[in-house]
């Protein structure tokens, strides 16, 4: 039997999108790519970087006004609240950081490689072999989300409605991941996706 840990051998270069609306359960399926030797570039934490970038945070404040800085620094939270009460706000955000964080992703990405965001489809980005979409349904979305206690309830419904609806992603999915059931079940089908993906030729990238 064919160890997980080794299923990765036979394929070396490949660019995979992982995306999925906001507490799909992205992280999860990541982490069992990383396991099986991928590279995990996370949007999330890109973005992050970018924002203490001296140019990055003067345009930011230059849109929004100093009042999302701290101490100089751009204050996550406050910019939060700013953006997702707002949809013109947030497309102003977006083509701010996207193209940035795009830019970034083809800087970084080499060998077999997964690129994790919530927006990768609306932010335009195109430079992958396969996308993967993880689903899940709306009730246990929203009743994951609350349990975790990171976000407000007003603050998590601006969110989903910001976010591109799940049923229009699908279009663009070459693997649709349903994580409406267990933990167990996910990382059954997250297994043999990667064992599919070290059976196909080598890639382009």
């Amino acid at each position: 039997m064919i160890s997980f840990l080794t299923l990765y051998a036979s394929s070396s270069c490949m660019i995979v999108a992982l995306t999925g609306n906001i507490g799909s359960g992205k992280s999860e399926v990541a982490k069992i790519f990383r396991k099986a030797g991928y590279r995990i570039l996370n949007t999330d934490k890109i973005a992050h970087q970018l924002y203490k970038r001296g140019d990055i945070r003067e345009k930011t404040a230059k849109a929004f006004g100093k009042k999302i800085l701290t101490n100089g620094r751009i204050d996550r939270r406050k910019l939060k609240d700013v953006v997702f009460y707002s949809h013109s706000e947030l497309r102003k955000l977006n083509k701010i950081i996207h193209p940035e964080i795009i830019k970034e992703i083809r800087k970084r990405s080499k060998g077999k490689t997964l690129i994790e965001g919530a927006l990768l489809i609306e932010a335009g980005f195109r430079d992958y072999d396969k996308l993967i979409l993880v689903t899940i349904d709306k009730e246990k979305q929203i009743q994951r989300l609350l349990e975790k206690g990171k976000y407000r309830e007003k603050e998590l419904e601006n969110i989903i409605r910001s976010q591109m609806p799940q049923e229009k992603k699908l279009k663009y999915a070459d693997y649709i991941i349903d994580n409406s059931g267990t933990k167990k079940e996910l990382e059954k089908n997250v297994r043999k996706l990667v064992k599919e993906f070290n059976l196909l030729p080598h890639l382009s990238h």
